[in-house]
């Protein structure tokens, strides 16, 4: 009798935390995705951790706001061929002090 080893996807799921804390400090996050899919999970995420967040579906748009308000923390989807994101990123890394 050959016996079923348990399926990474049920391993996974114990292994993920059930609640997670909300932040002690509430963070202004900007978000850039091109796919909406992981946009809205992000924003969904980001928001039940208590932060403030704001996204957009290109890298380009993300960059045009950072020129006019202050983010704690930036986060870009770079996607195989979206060449926008790394450049973008480029151009933040330029603003560092």
């Amino acid at each position: 009798m050959q016996t079923k080893s348990p399926s990474p996807v049920s391993n996974l799921h114990s292994s993920v935390p059930q609640s997670l804390e909300p932040a002690s400090k509430t963070l202004r996050i900007l978000f850039a995705d091109e796919m909406s899919v992981n946009q809205r999970l992000a924003v969904q995420i980001i928001k039940n951790l208590g932060h403030h967040v704001t996204a957009f579906s290109t890298a380009r748009e993300a960059i045009h706001v950072m020129e006019h308000s202050l983010f704690d923390l930036v986060i870009l989807g770079c996607h195989k061929d979206d060449a926008g994101a790394y450049e973008a990123a480029l151009s933040i890394r330029k603003w560092e002090p």
